[in-house]
């Protein structure tokens, strides 16, 4: 966070930009709410999943507990340690490795899925506004196909032998396992029509991030808002996505800045992607 506020002050002095004046206009109070309740989606599409298993009902204050430990943990070098710690509150809540294993990767995959088409129906609307429309409509006709091939490809490695005896050995080696501990079918845990919901909060939740961006930096933005704003909806979700393949970089620090500074100096100054970079990374910081 120190970089960041000192590589801003950095842009500043060295150039002509005024950050505190774009910042600090009455747009910011509208774009800090829009952000929070972005990541509100991001909790509620985490609740929604969950709803799925059958005999553990979870609250959204323990969602929340879980999405705080997965952003806390993603500082950490490696990436896995917020999603061993949100698998591990899982499974003492009762809930089994298996099933635990199989939330954390549909989470993954769903805000994947869910990223790559706000990039793809952002690029098309820049390019080609016509076929943006089509490729909307076939997003929403191909998707429920798409996650119900998801959920028989789960369940069929679910019957795998390897699998499913290494998954009852977990089990039975769990610490402080009792009767509490169930396994419901991973078909039924994620049902399509419910990774279908959770992928739309998903959906819902990138265009609400780069909105709420787009809206804080709105003096400089507005005379290309439209455009701009759509550069923000596949800078966003790019940048957020490299970042967390880079297993290397620590909540993708310098990766996502890259990305977002990349995609984002098309349509505005090196400065000004610059500083709408950081910034994010000040708000994901203090999320």
């Amino acid at each position: 966070a120190c970089l960041c506020l000192a590589m801003l002050a950095l842009l500043q002095s060295v150039g002509t930009l005024q950050i505190q004046h774009l910042l600090f206009s009455w747009w910011m109070l509208p774009a800090l709410l829009l952000h929070f309740a972005s990541l509100a989606l991001f909790i509620l599409a985490w609740h929604t999943l969950l709803s799925g298993h059958s005999t553990h009902r979870f609250s959204y204050r323990e969602c929340l507990a879980q999405i705080g430990v997965t952003l806390t943990g993603k500082y950490l070098p490696g990436k896995i340690w917020g999603l061993l710690g949100r698998s591990y509150l899982l499974t003492r809540r009762g809930v089994s490795p298996g099933n635990a294993l199989h939330l954390l990767i549909a989470d993954q995959f769903l805000t994947f899925y869910s990223g790559a088409v706000a990039i793809g129906l952002g690029v098309l609307l820049i390019v080609a506004p016509a076929v943006a429309a089509l490729a909307a409509v076939l997003v929403a006709v191909l998707s429920p196909v798409l996650l119900s091939s998801y959920q028989h490809l789960a369940g069929w490695l679910e019957t795998r032998p390897a699998l499913r005896n290494r998954t009852i050995s977990q089990e039975a080696d769990q610490p402080g396992k009792n009767s509490t501990t169930t396994t419901d079918p991973v078909t039924s845990v994620l049902e399509p029509a419910r990774l279908l919901r959770v992928a739309l909060v998903y959906f819902l939740h990138w265009l609400g991030l780069s909105v709420a961006l787009a809206l804080l930096f709105y003096p400089a933005l507005a005379d290309n808002f439209a455009r701009l704003c759509l550069l923000l909806i596949i800078a966003v979700p790019a940048g957020m996505l490299t970042g967390f393949l880079a297993l290397w970089a620590p909540a993708g620090i310098g990766v996502r800045e890259a990305v977002m500074v990349g995609v984002l100096g098309t349509g505005v100054s090196f400065e000004l992607a610059a500083a709408i970079a950081l910034v994010y990374r000040l708000l994901c910081i203090g999320n």
